[in-house]
């Protein structure tokens, strides 16, 4: 076993490539799952969400000599696991790092959906969902992303009535979408506080557990100094992420190898 390879600037382009195709399959594997798994029906139906990331990851053999596990650690895979979760907050399958959409070629569509400071992480990050193809797109997700560019924009200007009135928009050219409706209940909060000087952090949000929250102070950051380092942060059931322990591995059997490349997070719904 060993790390896949895949040279050049064009691994967040087949990140997306794949997550695409995984989406494409979801109808079909519904479809196949019963007969699969020997059931009449589904007592629920399947569906997923997917984080994608790029960035350097420790990729290898970790652990000791009693117990290894085959893995990947570090920022950008902590990054795509938190995407993932984030997907149910805003209705999405699919939220991608601004890392990654820069390193695509320009054939699939994005559509920004905030900016968001993940928990192990300090920096802000710009989250996009990929939308499919380029070209390829229906004239209702065109008319989507024109709308939800001016309402974001109005609401990082604190515009919230303007804001308001475009995400109300979005939703009478696709009713239900997740990303207008979780930015609608987000305004009528904020719209009864005094606002925050343009440019501040106020712009940013913070993804805690399953709610997304304004910056403050992680959870992590008021536990005993004792308890942090054993500290793992536990999602709630339906959430499905694999939470890892940060313990440095005692021992390596084999070399890990470093290499910068795009972690897909992929978990059901």
């Amino acid at each position: 076993m060993g790390s896949s390879i895949c040279r050049g600037s064009r691994r967040g382009q087949f990140a997306c490539v794949a997550a695409i195709e995984i989406i494409e399959r979801i109808a079909e594997l519904r479809n196949e799952l019963t007969e699969l798994l020997g059931l009449r029906e589904m007592p629920t139906e399947v569906d997923l969400r997917i984080g994608i990331a790029t960035g350097e990851a420790l990729v290898g053999s970790i652990g000791s000599e009693m117990m290894m596990n085959y893995t990947v650690m570090g920022d950008a895979v902590n990054l795509a696991a938190r995407l993932e979760a984030a997907n149910k907050l805003y209705g999405t399958r699919s939220l991608i790092a601004e890392a990654t959409v820069a390193k695509t070629d320009g054939t699939h569509q994005f559509r920004e959906i905030d900016r968001l400071i993940v928990v192990g992480q300090t920096e802000p990050q710009a989250v996009f969902e990929l939308l499919g193809r380029k070209g390829e797109l229906t004239s209702k997700q065109d008319v989507l992303l024109s709308r939800h560019a001016n309402g974001l924009a109005a609401y990082r200007a604190q515009r919230w009535d303007e804001a308001r009135g475009a995400f109300a928009a979005v939703l009478e050219a696709v009713p239900g979408d997740g990303p207008a409706t979780a930015l609608l209940k987000r305004i009528d909060g904020l719209g009864k506080k005094a606002p925050a000087p343009i440019g501040t952090v106020h712009g940013n949000w913070t993804s805690n557990r399953s709610r997304l929250l304004r910056p403050t102070r992680s959870r992590r950051s008021q536990m005993p100094e004792r308890l942090k380092s054993a500290a793992i942060d536990t999602p709630p059931k339906n959430f499905g992420i694999a939470i890892q322990s940060s313990m440095a591995p005692s021992l390596c059997r084999r070399s890990c190898i470093r290499r910068s490349c795009s972690v897909v997070r992929l978990t059901p719904r």
